[in-house]
């Protein structure tokens, strides 16, 4: 095996470790749902949706464990990630840590910096540029794209906690209205995932968070039926799709090293 597989999955162990701690003490006596709970932002979804955390941690999990195998030791998609899978568990990990303890300014920081390697990520990995391998598509593009689809909502989630918290004014624009704009453009982005990439997983975490909005805000009609509609919308989308109605593309079979951008 490589340096950088046992890296990969020593800094994976670590992220696990430190979420089963937060847990189970838990870190603060607070629970991360119950962290949420306490602010009470608009853009936060129901409870229920946060159970989306442990299905990305078994999968990267999974993942872990596949880029750890020799025969991956060789593999052009996990080779051009490098040691941006590390350094977004060592930054999840410290998001947990700041997140339990109320830092949210921090955890935002620290937020946005997993973000970043998330994106690195799927754009060094080449998904959705290329046909992936039965293993590879369950193991890397859909771990992957569920991941940046999650933390993607949770970056605009901690930063709807923040404004809540410092009281912002919204520059005249009421709290409700800000919401409503936070909702049409992570939609917006799960459509245009959509039509770039033909990724699927993606739009799914979306559409699974706005119906926790749904849910959560029903004392709100404007924000939960904007939630609605575009949740309906990007399923819409979904459904096109699946049916090949988008453009249709030939990708690139996965496994030639020229068919890899640098």
């Amino acid at each position: 095996m490589k340096t950088r597989q046992i890296i990969n999955f020593t800094g994976l162990l670590f992220m696990l470790f430190i979420k089963i701690l937060a847990d189970t003490l838990p870190l603060n006596n607070l629970t991360g749902t119950q962290v949420s709970a306490a602010i009470p932002a608009l853009f936060n979804p129901a409870g229920y949706v946060f159970v989306i955390w442990w299905f990305i941690y078994l999968s990267m999990l999974a993942f872990g464990v596949y880029q750890l195998l020799p025969a991956q030791k060789n593999n052009l998609r996990i080779q051009q990630m490098g040691y941006w899978f590390t350094l977004s568990c060592v930054l999840n990990s410290l998001w947990i840590v700041f997140w339990h303890y109320g830092q949210i300014a921090i955890s935002l920081l620290v937020m946005l910096g997993l973000l970043f390697c998330l994106i690195k990520i799927y754009i060094r990995s080449e998904i959705g540029k290329i046909k992936p391998t039965k293993p590879e598509r369950w193991l890397i593009d859909t771990p992957f794209s569920i991941y940046l689809g999650w933390i993607s909502v949770s970056t605009v989630t901690n930063i709807a906690a923040l404004d809540f918290i410092n009281g912002w004014n919204g520059w005249g624009l009421s709290y409700e209205g800000w919401t409503i704009l936070m909702i049409l453009g992570i939609s917006a982005l799960a459509i245009w995932m959509m039509c770039l990439r033909h990724d699927i997983a993606f739009p799914m975490v979306i559409a699974w968070s706005l119906s926790g909005i749904y849910i959560a805000r029903q004392e709100y009609p404007m924000i939960a039926s904007t939630s609605a509609v575009m949740a309906i919308v990007i399923v819409i989308f979904l459904l096109m799709l699946l049916a090949g109605l988008l453009e249709n593309r030939e990708l690139p079979e996965s496994g030639n090293k020229e068919l890899y951008s640098d």
